[in-house]
Order: structure tokens, then sequence, then C-alpha cells
């Protein structure tokens, strides 16, 4: 992990901006959920990315094996100009956020599904993204109810729950602000 130490050292008071523009909480850089570093990446088909020397620059954050505390298991990388692309060092887990998935499923309580790692930085790791749709289809079908931010999202998730099964979960559109 010695990569994630020298991205933490990367993280400049611009990109800490660019972050903060974006909605994510300087604790979560810093921390919990995060931290986030800059990192040079060489990113690759299957939705991996290896740590290069040159390449293209990313924010990268670890990914636990559970909540605050836990192991980390992989790495999270996205471009600053897309963050809704991003990929794994090691495709080792199947969903970032999944003991909230479990306990929701365990406790019959609805789970906030985000698009992108980025968008579970800014809510300070509360709810999940889903890394593998195929394993996580199972304990997302489980669920009784998956709340979105957006419309699109939503359609995307029951289009992705429904194919080949025919069962999806509620979807709920989280409603802005007043």
């Amino acid at each position: 992990m010695i990569d994630l130490v020298q991205a933490y050292r990367r993280l400049d008071g611009r990109y800490r901006d660019r972050l903060r523009q974006q909605g994510v909480p300087t604790e979560a850089m810093l921390m919990w959920p995060g931290p986030i570093g800059i990192a040079w990446v060489e990113t690759h088909e299957l939705g991996i990315f290896d740590f290069s020397d040159a390449g293209q620059l990313a924010f990268v954050h670890p990914i636990y094996s559970g909540g605050f505390g836990s192991e980390v298991i992989d790495v999270a990388a996205w471009l600053p100009s897309d963050p809704s692309r991003w990929w794994t060092h090691n495709y080792s887990g199947w969903a970032i956020g999944d003991d909230q998935l479990f306990a929701a499923e365990l406790q019959f309580d609805p789970i906030l599904l985000h698009p992108c790692p980025l968008n579970w930085l800014a809510a300070n790791g509360v709810g999940v993204v889903v890394m593998d749709w195929i394993m996580s289809g199972a304990a997302l079908r489980s669920i009784q109810a998956i709340v979105v931010e957006d419309q699109e999202f939503g359609l995307e998730v029951e289009r992705r729950l429904t194919m080949p099964v025919q069962h999806c979960p509620e979807i709920r559109v989280r409603r802005a602000a007043a």
C-alpha cells in the first residue's frame, strides 16, 4: 500500500477544492471513508487499474472490507474529468459499503445506492456502490427498497436487476432538500 501513502501526500489544495466542489467533506478526504489521494494510473479493460509512473492522473481511495476501522481490501480510482468511470486495483470486492447492504438486508431497511465512488465519498460513506452487478444482484433483490439520487440511475439499476430476473425491489428517487 506504499502507492496509497504517496498518493495521499499528493492531494494538495487545488485537488481538495475540487473534491469539496463535488460535495466531498474535508474529513472524508483525510480519513473514513477515504483518505483520498492522487496517483498516476494505467487503466485496463476489465475495470481494473495499475499504479504507474505515467498514464492518467486519478483520485484514489481505499475500499474497506466493512465499516470504519475495517481492513483495506482494494483501491478505487477515477479520473477527475469523469468520476462516472472508475476502476479498482485488484477487483477483490463486489460492493463498496457492502456491510451496509448486509445490514439493510437483515433489518429489512432500504439502502442508498450510488452510481460511483465519488458520490459515496460525498455521502460520507453512507450507502453502497456496486462493483459487480452479478455478484451483488441477489443481495440487492432481497432489499426492501433501493434509494437512488436520480431517475436515470434508478432506471439503470432496475434494468440491471431485472435482466434476466424479473423481480426488483421498489426504486425510490431522493427528493432534493428544500
